[in-house]
Formats: C-alpha cells, sequence, structure tokens
C-alpha cells in the first residue's frame, strides 16, 4: 500500500487541564460533524461563516484537547469482532501508568475513571471469547498497578445512544453490495483514519481512484459504516455520567430501558446482570435516581453507580 499514513484522531487524556471554553460556533460545529465526520473544512465552515482553515484549527483543538473523538462506526460483527465485555479494574499507585498503558491496547476501546467500587470502567472487543480471555489473564491482569479486573461479557445490547451506536447490517444488504475484501481493506483504513481524503485513501490502497470513491460511497450510503464523532459529555456538556451495575432478573429489564437517565443498556453474564450508562445534569439528579432505583421492587436485587469523574479513552471503532 502507498501513501504516508497520518492519525488525524489521536486522544491525549485530560483529567487535571482546564480546557479551553467552547463557543457557540463550537458546538454548531460538533452537531454538524456529529451528522457526517466526512464533510469537508469548507463544508462545515459555511454554517459558522468560517473559512476551511480557520475550521481545520477548530476541530483539530477540539481533538487534542478531547472534546471530541472522530470514529467510523462498522458492525463488530462484520469485521471478525464478535465478543464485547464490559471491564471493572482497580489499580494501586499512580492511576496514569495504568491509563496510559490501556491507551496503547487496541482490544480496549473505552476507559473512564470512576468512583465506587472500582477505578476504571471500560470497554475491550475480541475475536472471541477464547481470545478474550489470553487478553484478560495475560496482559490486562498484568498490566501496571492493576489489583484486580471483573468482566461482564455482553449478551445483547437492550439500549445504546444513537450518536455512538455501530451500525448493524443485514446479510441481505452484504449480497446487494456483493461484498469483498477490497471492502474490508477501505473500512480499516477509515477506522484508522475517518476523514482520510478519497485521493490518499486510493494511493494507500493502490487502487484507481474513481473505484475507491464509488465503493466508499456505496458502503457509507448502505449503512455498513458510519462516519462520526464521539462527545467527551463530561468536558462538553459538563454532564454526570456514571457507570450503572444492576443485579436481578429479567423483570427489572424493561424498567430499566424506559428511564430517560439510562443512555446506554446491555444485559450480561457474570455478578451483574446488567451494565448500563446513565446521564443527568447534576449531581443532584444522580442523587435522585438513586433513591428512584432503590425503590424498585420488581426483578431488582442490587444496584451500583460508579461516577465517572474522567474519560482516558473515549469511545471507538475497533482497530482492525
Amino acid at each position: 500500500m502507498k501513501g504516508n499514513r497520518h492519525n488525524d484522531n489521536q486522544v491525549v487524556p485530560r483529567t487535571e487541564k482546564s480546557p479551553e471554553k467552547i463557543d457557540e460556533k463550537d458546538k454548531t460545529l460538533v452537531e454538524s460533524l456529529r451528522v457526517n465526520a466526512r464533510l469537508s473544512y469548507a463544508e462545515l465552515g459555511t454554517s459558522i461563516s468560517l473559512s476551511a482553515d480557520a475550521v481545520r484549527a477548530r476541530v483539530e483543538r477540539l481533538i487534542n484537547e478531547g472534546f471530541i473523538r472522530l470514529v467510523t462506526l462498522v458492525d463488530p460483527a462484520l469485521v471478525g469482532k464478535s465478543t464485547r465485555i464490559s471491564i471493572g479494574i482497580n489499580v494501586t499507585g499512580n492511576p496514569d501508568e495504568f491509563a496510559r498503558w490501556a491507551n496503547e491496547q487496541i482490544e480496549i476501546i473505552h476507559l473512564a475513571r470512576t468512583l465506587g467500587s472500582f477505578d476504571f470502567f471500560g470497554e475491550m472487543v475480541s475475536e472471541s471469547d477464547y481470545t478474550a480471555h489470553q487478553f484478560i489473564v495475560q496482559k490486562l491482569r498484568a498490566a501496571p498497578g492493576v489489583t484486580s479486573v471483573e468482566v461482564w461479557p455482553m449478551l445483547n445490547i437492550n439500549k445504546w445512544r444513537q450518536d455512538t451506536r455501530s451500525p448493524s447490517v443485514s446479510q441481505q444488504v452484504l449480497d446487494q453490495l456483493s461484498w469483498s475484501d477490497e471492502d474490508f481493506a477501505i473500512i480499516r483504513e477509515l477506522t484508522e483514519s475517518p476523514r482520510i481524503q478519497f485521493r490518499e485513501l486510493a494511493e494507500r490502497l493502490d487502487r484507481p481512484y474513481g473505484i475507491v470513491r464509488r465503493r466508499t460511497m456505496a458502503l457509507l450510503e448502505a449503512g455498513v459504516i458510519r462516519s462520526t464523532i464521539i462527545i467527551n459529555d463530561l468536558m462538553f456538556e459538563h454532564s454526570c455520567l456514571a457507570i450503572l451495575l444492576v443485579k436481578g432478573d429479567q423483570n427489572i429489564r424493561q424498567t430499566l430501558i424506559d428511564m430517560p437517565e439510562v443512555s446506554i443498556l446491555s444485559s450480561s453474564t457474570g455478578s451483574r446482570q446488567f451494565v448500563g450508562e446513565v446521564h443527568v445534569s447534576s449531581r443532584e439528579e444522580l442523587a435522585l435516581l438513586a433513591q428512584k432505583l432503590s425503590q424498585q421492587q420488581e426483578g431488582m436485587i442490587e444496584t451500583e453507580l460508579l461516577l465517572q469523574v474522567a474519560v482516558d479513552k473515549l469511545p471507538a471503532s475497533f482497530q482492525l
């Protein structure tokens, strides 16, 4: 493959430094990127009356400050990542050492620092239960400072935020597209560099520009991949986020799904039958939610909320 590789999406964890203030132009820019992160800088600039160079500078600042992450979302099963697992980690010593290690692991696609029974909470993907077990036993448990690890393999996703949901692609769609190894190669490059231009993409793949452009557009239009951004709500919206751990039976599932505060919910195996994320505007609202959860009777055995205090790795598409 030809072409120089670059990473236009490197996320630097922000846990102490106060970022620059977000203005209305930034907010409009973020909404445009959420819809389509592959819009040109000139196209993005039309809605906020800025030049392409000025927009580029803003996008780079938002990425470098940890506000957003550019991603190409793809159905995990489509590319052989069929196992998804929630992970809770406790560490001793300097937590930054573990965070730096975790950022280098392609299996870990999300990591947050939490207050509660776990110091870190995250998500990992793998090709199979066996390869996931190997990573957990051989690498994760031996990572810097780690004292304990608990895992909750996901059985299914009950509720997911639309702005971070990976596409789910049917076999019928793939048959209509005549899915090929070349498509896989295109997706691999797009997950690495979501805003890569068609000409550079063609150079990397050593394929004609016209063919690569048409095929990429077909994948986007069919919903096989989605170009968007992940937003750090702790920084951008100053929201209050927490991880929800629930021990209970299936009678409580619909109740949790119907709660507007619950933005993500998965059914899992292990010590907790449901793992999710809650999104509220303040700690006071989080306290009210904790009270509401404690009053649930049917199907609920035990709940815990882990307050997120910083995000070390924004949720992202996995590397292929």
